[in-house]
């Protein structure tokens, strides 16, 4: 109503889209609707776990998985931080279309990203049941094992952010949607299926499951657009890092079983002074 009195009190005012350009439009549009309907299946993925259990196993239950949830939530959170910087790098080179500096940039952005981030996470996987019981109290145990699934995925999806992040760069944003559209499918097919047989176990493993299938879909994919073979790939991004991992587990294991943390603080800085020392590990010896 207001706009119409307002074309009534000042007629000679007019609305036109002058530099409306269609192919720039479907150019723009093409990308992103892709993008946003990705973005709505990841809302499947991980936001469904929680009335999956409510609906069939227990309310009750929802809180223990919440906390493996925001356990796992923070590993997102981590990645998606240490991924930034990578991303525009590739982005620039995707856009040079230089096919040897993008080769080295998915080996070095690989093996870089994932020598940062899958040392927290198998440190976390460890301490997980000691962070439980030291922040929460014994009584919340039963979050470790799904927390413990969870985080599984990381292990994969630690070496695939350069490798999705070439694909979304370069264009292939379709592919990605059509990739998270079958992994939410996937997910919730699997959860409610396996919620009735083992309860909140079967969700995370109906979440897991799905996650690791679509990553190594994703690889795949990636390998192939960029024209590199699995065995470069892993001689070049992976190799060295799988022998590496070894350093921040082993610590992680040492740590628990000799001096336990008794409390959650103690617990903290364990876990960043055994990150902080694999780093050193990894900078004066494998890089």
């Amino acid at each position: 109503y207001a706009i119409k009195q307002l074309f009534q009190l000042f007629p000679q005012f007019k609305f036109q889209l002058f530099y409306f350009d269609k192919t720039t439009f479907y150019k723009i549009f093409s990308f992103s609707i892709f993008v946003f309907f990705s973005s709505i299946t990841s809302l499947i993925i991980y936001q469904t776990d929680t009335i999956v259990i409510a609906a069939f196993a227990s309310a009750a239950l929802v809180t223990y998985y919440s906390i493996a949830l925001a356990l796992t939530n923070q590993m997102r959170f981590i990645n998606s931080i240490l991924g930034g910087p990578i991303f525009f790098a590739i982005a620039h080179l995707a856009g040079l279309d230089d096919r040897e500096k993008n080769r080295f940039m998915l080996f070095k952005g690989t093996k870089l990203m994932s020598a940062l981030f899958t040392p927290i996470i198998l440190i976390t996987i460890i301490f997980c049941e000691l962070f439980i019981s030291n922040w929460l109290g014994p009584k919340f145990l039963l979050s470790v094992l799904p927390a413990r699934i969870l985080m599984l995925y990381w292990l994969v999806n630690g070496h695939l952010e350069t490798v999705s992040g070439f694909l979304t760069a370069k264009g292939y944003v379709k592919i990605f949607f059509y990739i998270n559209l079958g992994n939410a499918v996937l997910n919730l097919g699997l959860s409610i299926f396996l919620v009735k047989a083992i309860g909140i176990v079967g969700v995370a493993l109906g979440t897991c499951i799905p996650m690791i299938l679509t990553g190594i879909i994703t690889l795949f994919i990636c390998l192939d657009k960029t024209k590199v073979s699995l065995k470069e790939f892993f001689e070049h991004a992976l190799l060295k890092n799988l022998i590496f991992y070894f350093i921040p587990g082993i610590l992680s294991l040492i740590a628990i079983r000799y001096l336990p943390p008794t409390n959650i603080l103690l617990t903290l800085i364990y876990m960043g002074v055994i990150f902080g020392v694999s780093e050193l590990f990894y900078y004066f010896l494998f890089m």
